[in-house]
């Protein structure tokens, strides 16, 4: 199933959902954005690895590089895909020169919000988690990020990946401000946090497995990462 477009009020169709007891036959998930609490809904209360990717609308409507085209292809013919993506430092723990892995979780920072205090809250502890937003201003992402925080979303958390919080080039100074209360969030824990994670909003939206295995390892002045995925 591959979702045509985002679309609001997936939380009182999972609410619903909620009654219903595992399905016999596993289907195949792909959607991102507002798609987020499916996702969760799915891997945290079936145990399903579903694919944050692309929507069919964004497919028509943005500019998709041939690399992107190529891996949703395969992604579409059930082929095995290497995703490796560079991501930046953002805080002293992210430098720590060793390999990091575990499986990954998370999504739109508006739609996660929505999952606290369900039975499909998001559980970041022991997982990587990786957030992205679109049309959010700083103080409303800097405001998510503290609420996650008093929420306990962070405890226990492996490492943290900021993902797609788009700008256009005439909010240069918006990016640099928001680069900079990014940083400013990230010095307050110790465990890794990275930025430029390519998931999200942008053109280069790399797919993701929900709760699939991903590993992290330094390089020079930046890290990898890595994942191996299968719809």
């Amino acid at each position: 199933m591959w979702s045509l477009r985002g679309e609001f009020g997936i939380t009182t169709f999972l609410s619903k959902l909620s009654s219903f007891s595992l399905p016999k036959k596993k289907k195949k998930i792909i959607g991102f954005g507002s798609l987020t609490e499916l996702h969760l809904f799915l891997f945290q209360k079936w145990g399903w690895k579903t694919i944050y990717a692309p929507t069919l609308t964004s497919l028509a409507k943005e500019s998709w590089g041939p690399s992107l085209e190529t891996i949703m292809l395969k992604l579409l013919h059930s082929q095995y895909v290497n995703i490796v993506d560079e991501i930046s430092f953002l805080n002293s723990a992210s430098r720590k020169k060793e390999t990091i892995s575990a499986n990954i979780v998370g999504g739109s920072i508006d739609f996660i919000q929505k999952t606290i205090g369900t039975t499909w809250q998001i559980h970041g502890e022991g997982n990587f988690l990786f957030l992205e937003a679109q049309n959010k201003s700083i103080d409303q992402i800097i405001g998510y990020l503290h609420f996650f925080k008093k929420s306990g979303l962070f405890k226990g958390v492996k490492a943290l990946l900021f993902g797609a919080f788009p700008c256009t080039h005439s909010e240069e100074n918006r990016c640099i401000l928001l680069q900079t209360a990014l940083e400013s969030f990230a010095a307050e824990f110790n465990f890794p946090i990275f930025s430029n994670f390519s998931v999200g909003h942008i053109p280069n939206n790399n797919p993701v497995q929900i709760g699939g295995q991903a590993e992290i390892k330094p390089i020079e002045n930046a890290a990898l990462y890595k994942q191996t995925i299968k719809l």
